[in-house]
Formats: C-alpha cells, sequence, structure tokens
C-alpha cells in the first residue's frame, strides 16, 4: 500500500492516543465537517445523518410506547419564562444564547424547555382525568460554552431528544424517572451495544431547577467518562413557579409533578464510535449502520456489463430481504473501495468479479 492510501486510513491508534484516533474518524469516515468555521457549530455530513437519524428513530419508537405523543416547541424562549424558576435561570443564564430585543421582547435560543412545556401543561391539564400528560420532542438545544469545545462530544448545538412529562402525584413521577432508565437500557445498551452506569447526581451537580438528576454514565477509551440520558426529577418547582394546577380526585386543586429526560444524540453517537470502532475506522451495529451491504464489483472493459449486471440482481434480493444495500460504481480501485467501506462501517462487503 502506498504512503497516499495510507493516508486516507486512521493512523492514530485508538489505545495510544485516543484523542487524535477520534478526531479522524469523524472526518475521514464523513460524520462530521468542521470547515464551516463557526466554534461550537458543525456540519453533519450524509454518513453521520443517516446514523443519527436511526438513533433518532429507535429512541421516538420507544418512547411513543410508553405513552409519550410528539410535540414540536419553539426554538426560542422569552426571558420572563426563563426567569420564573430561580434557580433554573441562575443554573443557564451563563449558558444562553439571547438574541436581540425584539418589540421590547428579550428572547433566548432554548438551552432546554421545561419553561416552554410547563406553562402549556397548565392550558392543557385541567384534571387529574387528564394525566399522565407525556410528550417528547426531536430538535436542538443550544449552549454558549465559554470552554473549549469538541465536536459532538462538547458543542454549543446539541442534537436530541427531550421528554416532558407531567403527573398528578409523587410517586408517579418517580415511576417515571424509572421508565427513563429503562428505556436507555433498551436503546442505548441493548440496540447501541452502549455499557452505562445511571447514578445520582449530587446536589452541585443535579439540573438547575431539578429536585433531583439520574445521570447515565459511560467510560471513554482514555478514562474519562462521559454523561449519556439524563432524567430529571422536577416536583413541583417548575409548575408552582407557573402556576401549573389540575383538580385531583378530591375535587382539590394541586401543583403538577413534572419529570424531564434527556438523550443527546449527538454525544450518544460519540460512544457509539469510541465503544465500537478500532484502528481502521468505524465499527456500526447492524440496527445503526445506514448500510447494512456493499457490493464491490470487479471487472475489466470486457466483462464489466456483464459483472455489474450480476450486482444489481444480488443487491435486488438483498433489498427484497428488508436490508439497506448498494453497489459502489465509483471510478475508484477495489483497494480503495474495501478501505473506505471498512473506515465507515459497513457491516457487509460483497465483492463480485468474473468468478463468481
Amino acid at each position: 500500500m502506498t504512503k497516499e492510501k495510507d493516508s486516507k486510513g486512521i493512523t492514530a491508534k485508538k489505545q495510544e492516543n485516543f484523542s487524535e484516533w477520534f478526531s479522524q474518524i469523524i472526518k475521514k469516515a464523513e460524520i462530521v465537517d468542521l470547515r464551516l468555521d463557526i466554534k461550537g457549530f458543525m456540519v453533519i455530513r450524509p454518513w453521520g445523518a443517516m446514523i443519527l437519524e436511526n438513533m433518532f428513530q429507535f429512541f421516538s419508537e420507544e418512547l411513543q410506547k410508553t405513552g409519550h405523543k410528539p410535540t414540536f416547541m419553539p426554538s426560542v424562549v422569552p426571558e420572563k419564562n426563563l426567569k420564573k424558576e430561580s434557580s433554573h435561570i441562575k443554573g443557564f443564564t451563563p449558558e444562553v444564547f439571547w438574541l436581540k430585543e425584539i418589540n421590547k421582547e428579550k428572547l433566548a435560543l432554548r438551552p432546554t424547555s421545561e419553561t416552554l412545556y410547563t406553562p402549556m401543561f397548565k392550558l392543557w391539564v385541567k384534571s387529574y382525568r387528564d394525566l399522565p400528560l407525556k410528550l417528547y420532542q426531536r430538535g436542538s438545544v443550544f449552549r454558549l460554552d465559554t470552554k473549549a469545545t469538541r465536536p459532538l462530544i462538547r458543542t454549543r448545538e446539541i442534537l436530541w431528544i427531550e421528554a416532558h412529562n407531567a403527573f398528578a402525584t409523587k410517586q408517579q413521577a418517580e415511576e417515571q424517572v424509572k421508565e427513563d432508565i429503562e428505556i436507555t437500557e433498551k436503546v442505548m445498551y441493548k440496540d447501541f451495544g452502549i455499557p452505562f452506569l445511571p447514578m445520582k447526581r449530587p446536589s452541585w451537580d443535579k439540573f438547575p431547577g431539578a429536585e433531583y438528576t439520574v445521570g447515565s454514565d459511560v467510560m471513554m477509551p482514555d478514562g474519562k467518562l462521559i454523561q449519556q440520558p439524563s432524567t430529571h426529577f422536577m416536583g413541583q418547582k417548575f409548575s408552582k413557579a407557573f402556576d401549573a394546577k389540575f383538580k385531583n380526585e378530591k375535587e382539590q386543586e394541586d401543583y403538577l409533578y413534572t419529570t424531564a429526560y434527556g438523550p443527546a444524540m449527538s454525544r450518544i453517537l460519540v460512544s457509539v464510535i469510541s465503544t465500537h470502532g478500532d484502528d481502521k475506522g468505524l465499527i456500526l451495529p447492524f440496527s445503526l449502520t445506514p448500510l447494512h451491504t456493499i457490493i464491490i464489483p470487479i471487472y475489466n472493459k470486457e466483462n464489466k456489463t456483464k459483472v455489474i449486471n450480476e450486482c444489481k440482481k444480488i443487491n435486488s434480493k438483498i433489498l427484497s430481504l428488508g436490508l439497506k444495500s448498494e453497489i459502489d460504481l465509483s471510478e475508484k480501485t477495489p483497494g480503495e473501495k474495501f478501505n473506505i467501506w471498512e473506515l465507515k462501517g459497513v457491516p457487509m462487503r460483497i465483492e463480485i468479479g468474473e468468478k463468481e
């Protein structure tokens, strides 16, 4: 193999220099592109976007199985909403992107969405008969992190799903916290193959405005921990701040109990890459790969049409099985194709030549 071809692969060793290995793999496997050069923000390339879409689908399906309904909320939060829960605004103010004041109203890009969902709970929930109310959305949240940023690991725009729930009792809300951990177990561990340890955070590390937080930690190859989906028991803090009341079974007014759950897709992708990848590139779980099979035709001028036609037949058969398959018809050499698809982590490769 020539030096030129070597330069296209991963040159750093995962166990020797994880930081450099990670930087190379997300670039060379075409997960992200940083050349737009906006600190803390990144372009997700098609290969990375297709992996993320699969991740979103797993979490969305699991949330819907447990009674959650999808919503879309505004990307902006009025300053007056952020200020209503004092410990919440105190915790997030240094990290908020403030927009230009419009018509004397100050808006912020949402750092999270408790202050959007709770006022809607107030409008939508009048009685215990309206409960539980379990909602979620997918999208971005924005944190003005002034520290060093790192693609996917520490960014200013976080791609995630967040679930926000309202209940009549404390017991029901705390059962939701347990269910959130079970969802993490089902999706992140059983589907994505990422082991994690759920741990209740000390008071100084809990989510701003929560009574307590349970975070899921994943070990990185360099021995550092990365925090993955967290679930937050809010109690009645936000409902009291927004006066979100309902009539209980005794026809008495009470405040809602709320919870929040936030799987950050971009950060979970870090764990997928770092847990499964090796020195040759990505190794993608079958559940997450954009392609299950890549077919590589090997031909000369005389048999090109014959070989490609055979590849098309095989590709059609694979697609009929419900698998994702493509034929690499690019002008690259077979060796280059092998390296590229191994770097991208496609689980199966079929090579078709004259003999096959």
